[in-house]
């Protein structure tokens, strides 16, 4: 029924038990293990968990509902991980996706996952971030995603909930401080836009249990959340992360590079397989590694940095992206 990717997910603790928690993880390289490998101490997720399912707050989601839940590290290739954790909804029974991170780059590397999971009627939720005004991190900035923001005690926009000047983003203010699960009666409060996004997406889950057949568009209404006067392109031009320019050495063949290439604009497809092919006999280097999604013309490719120096300059890519990041805001 609803979808969770997050670090820091535990279904053994006592505020989750009785939920019906379906976990996968992944490692720092983005392979796939048999054992949940994330610290005790990281309890991001867990605490996501615990409002996106409601056992200490209102509209609990019955304890028979099912939460296909991914785990992902904090460092390593978390973008490789997080593409991964998304090809993986895409085969999942979801209603409901709840992404309650971001990063603060305007790359359109997740976007093509998330189209693919709208064109299935899939509602995905993502918070609009803790910057501040002016800023709405990735993949809340898509126009694809129903973003959330936060509101303080007082029911003000709280300082630190990202949104635009403009408007437009996000659709959609809940309260963004609620009792920490593991002693909801001590007083001790969590907070942010990430845990005001779980209950977004909780309360999303649980009007599609009242009304199987409600769309992602009735849902949002239900929730309360503004319409887009407009929804823009995200990028019009192609991403390039300065960080694969900056360690290219051309005349090194024997090195290893590694991004996730996004191939052709939106109104202009460009078939993957073919540009690779491309690079190939351009640079006279045949990749290391390459690796391709349930997702048209996205592929993990790693490759030399002669290989990477041509394919940066190729007309046929939309976006190239290292498959690291350190802005990841939870």
């Amino acid at each position: 029924m609803i979808g969770l990717i997050d670090i820091g997910i535990h279904p053994g603790l006592p505020y989750l038990s009785g939920y019906s928690i379906r976990l996968s993880t992944l490692d720092a390289a983005g392979r796939w293990q048999a054992e949940n490998q994330a610290h005790k101490s990281d309890l991001h997720g867990s605490r996501v968990a615990s409002i996106l399912c409601g056992p200490f707050y209102e509209n609990a989601l019955p304890s028979t509902t099912a939460i296909e839940a991914i785990a992902i590290p904090r460092r390593g290739k978390t973008i490789l991980c997080l593409l991964r954790a998304l090809d993986a909804m895409l085969r999942a029974n979801i209603r409901v996706l709840c992404l309650p991170w971001g990063i603060n780059l305007p790359t359109p590397v997740f976007q093509p996952f998330i189209k693919a999971l709208t064109e299935r009627g899939v509602l995905v939720v993502a918070p609009s971030g803790n910057k501040g005004l002016g800023t709405v991190l990735t993949p809340g900035a898509y126009p694809e995603v129903l973003t959330v923001g936060a509101l303080d005690a007082n029911g003000n926009i709280a300082r630190y909930s990202g949104r635009y000047e403009t408007g437009g983003k996000p659709e959609l203010y809940i309260r963004g401080t609620f009792p920490a699960p593991a002693d909801p009666d001590s007083g001790k409060t969590i907070r942010g836009t990430s845990m005001a996004c779980a209950w977004a997406a909780g309360k999303a889950a649980r009007i599609c249990q009242t009304d199987p057949k409600a769309t992602s568009t009735q849902i949002k209404a239900q929730l309360g959340a503004e319409a887009l006067v407009t929804v823009p392109p995200f990028l019009e031009k192609p991403y390039i992360d300065s960080r694969l320019q900056a360690t290219l050495r051309p005349h090194e063949t024997d090195d290893r590079r590694e991004g996730i290439v996004l191939s052709g604009m939106p109104a202009e497809p460009f078939q993957m397989e073919q540009l690779l092919k491309a690079v190939e006999r351009i640079s006279g280097c045949t990749p290391q590694e390459l690796n391709y999604f349930s997702v048209e013309n996205v592929a993990h490719v790693c490759a030399s940095s002669r290989f990477f120096d041509a394919l940066l300059r190729h007309q046929g890519v939309y976006c190239a992206q290292a498959v690291d990041v350190s802005m990841l805001d939870m």
